[in-house]
C-alpha cells in the first residue's frame, strides 16, 4: 500500500468521533467506534476463505465475515446514515484490498441498489462506500449501473432465492467502453455473490480487462 493511502486509512480509522457506546457490546468507552476488546475480534478474511470464484473476469472478496462486531457495524451503517462510519468501513475494505494485492482500479463502480432500499433508507450504502474507497485510493467513481424498477430487496430472501436473481436485474445508466480497464465493483454485503455476478455481467459488455468485487462483509455459504 502506498504511503499516502496508508495515512488516509489510518486517519479514517483513528480520528473520527463516534457515539460513546461501543456499537457491538454497548459498553461505555472513549471516542472509538468499537471498544478495544471488540475491535480485536475483527479478523480479516483470508483470500482462500473469502474467494468466490465466479469466472475468469470476476473475483469476489470481502473484508470480514458477517458476524460479531463486523455484523453490527454493517447493520448500523444500513440503518443510520453516517459519513463517518462510511469512511471507517471503506478504510477496512482498502486494507483488505491491499492484503489481496489487487491492482489499482481504473474505475470504481457501486452496485446499484433496489428502489425499496433507496426509498426506505434515503441513501445508497454502496455509493457511500464507493466514494470513500475512491477517495482513499485516489480513483474515480461512476454510477454506471441502474437497477430495474420492479426489482426488490433481497434482505429477507433465502440463499436459494438469492441465487435466482433475474439476469436482467441491472442495466446501463449510459453504456461505456471499458476496454482494457480494471474495474472495482463495490457493495456493502453479499451472501451468494449473485448480485455481484449480475452486475458484472452487464459491465462485461463494455469489455473490461478484469472486474474485481469487494464488499465489507459476507456470509460464507
Amino acid at each position: 500500500m502506498g504511503k499516502n493511502v496508508a495515512l488516509r486509512c489510518f486517519s479514517y480509522l483513528k480520528n473520527f468521533v463516534f457515539p460513546s457506546l461501543c456499537l457491538h457490546c454497548k459498553e461505555e468507552k472513549a471516542d472509538q467506534i468499537l471498544c478495544a476488546g471488540c475491535l480485536s475480534l475483527l479478523d480479516f478474511l483470508s483470500s482462500e476463505t473469502s474467494e468466490k470464484d465466479v469466472g475468469h473476469k470476476l473475483e469476489i472478496r470481502s473484508a470480514f465475515e458477517r458476524r460479531g462486531p463486523a455484523r453490527d457495524l454493517m447493520l448500523h451503517f444500513r440503518s443510520h446514515y453516517s459519513q463517518g462510519l462510511a469512511k471507517t468501513l471503506a478504510a477496512f475494505m482498502v486494507v483488505q484490498w491491499d492484503h489481496l494485492k489487487w491492482p489499482l482500479p481504473d474505475l470504481i463502480v457501486p452496485v446499484a441498489q433496489s428502489l425499496i432500499h433507496r426509498l426506505t433508507r434515503g441513501y445508497s450504502t454502496s455509493l457511500l462506500l464507493s466514494e470513500e474507497v475512491g477517495a482513499l485510493l485516489g480513483r474515480p467513481v461512476q454510477q454506471l449501473l441502474t437497477r430495474r424498477i420492479a426489482d426488490f430487496s433481497q434482505e429477507w430472501l433465502s440463499v436459494e432465492q438469492r441465487r435466482l436473481l433475474n439476469k436482467g436485474a441491472f442495466r446501463w445508466n449510459k453504456r461505456q467502453d471499458l476496454s482494457g480497464k480494471t474495474i472495482l465493483l463495490i457493495d456493502d454485503f453479499h451472501v451468494t455473490g449473485t448480485t455481484l455476478r449480475r452486475a458484472a455481467e452487464v459491465l462485461k459488455e463494455g469489455f473490461p480487462k478484469k472486474i474485481y468485487a469487494l464488499t465489507f462483509c459476507s456470509s460464507i455459504v
